[in-house]
């Protein structure tokens, strides 16, 4: 066996809120990465949770902000769609009356533009919000051959853990 090697660090984001299960949450390569170098990241910050973009080198930008924090649930995970498009699983920022709301981002899953704007044919016009009443978002899982997003709530109805289809509009019930 080869003898195991320090893992090597190439970008340091700093600027992240680690408390309540914040932090570096989760990375995706933009589907033009070959090209762009971007790299997505969804982040805890003092002020929200957000997803933002950077190159190994060059700056963050904030590609989409606002989006609730407290000093527990703030999980999220990133999937890039076929089109282009960025799906964003947010969670209810241990506020569970966020999660069917549409004013809010908390405990849904959202679909922006990779400049963060709502993107094409969501179901609400000009809103990111894609489908709401989640408790959080642990994992989102794309498959691309059926079109067809699935994503994990860590706690569901019942206090169990359950993998959704998303599917636009949808209100999958918590609280």
């Amino acid at each position: 066996p080869q003898p195991q090697q320090p893992v090597r660090t190439v970008r340091t984001l700093t600027g992240l809120d680690t408390a309540g299960d914040g932090s570096l949450l989760d990375l995706a390569l933009s589907p033009n990465y070959a090209q762009d170098s971007l790299i997505y990241a969804y982040i805890t910050t003092p002020t929200d949770n957000r997803l933002v973009d950077f190159t190994l080198d060059g700056p963050v930008t904030p590609v989409l902000t606002g989006i609730p924090k407290s000093t527990t649930g703030n999980t999220g995970r990133i999937a890039v769609n076929p089109d282009g498009t960025l799906s964003v699983g947010t969670s209810d920022a241990g506020r569970s009356s966020l999660a069917p709301s549409r004013a809010s981002l908390a405990g849904k899953v959202l679909r922006v533009s990779d400049i963060g704007s709502a993107a094409s044919g969501d179901p609400y016009s000009g809103s990111p919000v894609y489908a709401s009443g989640l408790s959080g978002v642990a994992g989102l899982c794309l498959d691309a051959q059926h079109d067809v997003l699935f994503a994990v709530q860590p706690k569901g109805l019942g206090g169990k853990s359950t993998v959704v289809a998303v599917r636009a509009g949808a209100d999958y019930g918590w609280p």
